[in-house]
């Protein structure tokens, strides 16, 4: 196989899939190919560390910022939100996160290439080196009314899957359409064949595949896991969800720490100290206690 063309077809179960019609229409593809780099340089090497590819990898990953707000109680909700889906989102969720470069920036530390306004705060920002400006993504997130103190749990509960919800479908949505087909290509263009071989080698290569493996090609995972069996997909989606665990919520996020709270006092991973932010506030739910630590006139 010609590693700089994009998988024109991909034999998973029992048949061949070809590439799924809107990636070839997305680039104008004839035969479903990526077009041909301008450099003719083929790249070789070991397998190549997800986490640290200068040149490369940083390149590929779109670099998606959870946006610090300025008011205190909006850092206090949307720290929690994003605590909630990266502890507690599903496999099918989390997966696209394996697609971006993950940090955490006040509106007031982005550069020239937002455009947004700094009064306007979304929930998360995508910067892609390959648009003209940033894209921010926004919706409301679901919280308790100002004043109402006596929810059940049941109805807690039900505002945590909303927001879980919210975020993952805003996430999910900016992992697809022509921004994932464009970062496949660049992958298949860019990495060593030994980074990409052992999907080359589906469904064959299956069982050895690990998360590391479908990080270093998130784009060309996802889109394989759309053409494959249920067998197949649920595979993939669950190793993109494991390399998104262990790249996010067992490692500090750039910009905001990991940190903890029961109702009284809170505990930010990781440092010897503690603090009484939120001492007095009561209970708070169970999947709500790990939490991005936006307090950042605290911190």
């Amino acid at each position: 196989m010609n590693r700089r063309k994009f998988l024109g077809t991909v034999a998973l179960g029992a048949g061949a899939t070809a590439l799924p019609v809107w990636l070839s229409r997305a680039f104008r593809l004839d035969e479903g190919r990526c077009p041909e780099p301008v450099d003719a340089g083929e790249p070789e090497g070991e397998m190549t560390d997800p986490g640290c590819l200068p040149g490369t990898q940083g390149a590929l990953k779109p670099t998606l910022i959870f946006v610090i707000p300025s008011d205190d109680r909006a850092q206090y909700l949307r720290g929690h939100a994003f605590g909630e889906l990266l502890n507690h989102g599903s496999d099918a969720q989390l997966a696209p996160l394996a697609c971006f470069d993950v940090v955490c920036r006040k509106i007031t530390d982005l550069g020239p290439r937002w455009r947004g306004g700094l009064f306007h705060e979304p929930l998360m920002v995508l910067d892609d080196p390959n648009a003209d400006t940033m894209l921010a993504l926004d919706a409301p997130l679901s919280s308790t009314p100002e004043g109402v103190h006596d929810e059940t749990p049941a109805q807690e509960e039900a505002r945590i899957d909303a927001r879980i919800h919210t975020l993952a479908r805003l996430i999910a949505e900016a992992a697809d359409g022509a921004r994932l087909a464009q970062q496949a290509c660049q992958e298949r263009a860019r990495l060593p064949p030994s980074d990409l071989r052992p999907l080359e080698e589906l469904p064959h290569s299956l069982g050895e595949l690990q998360p590391t493996d479908v990080d270093r090609a998130p784009a060309t995972t996802t889109l394989l896991a759309r053409s494959a069996d249920p067998i197949v997909r649920d595979h993939l989606t669950a190793l993109l969800a494991a390399g998104v665990r262990a790249r996010l919520c067992q490692q500090r996020i750039d910009g905001a720490p990991w940190a903890r709270a029961g109702g009284c006092g809170v505990r930010i991973e990781g440092e010897p100290r503690n603090s009484g932010i939120m001492c007095g506030m009561g209970h708070t739910p169970e999947r709500s206690r790990r939490f991005l630590m936006f307090y950042v006139s605290e911190y």
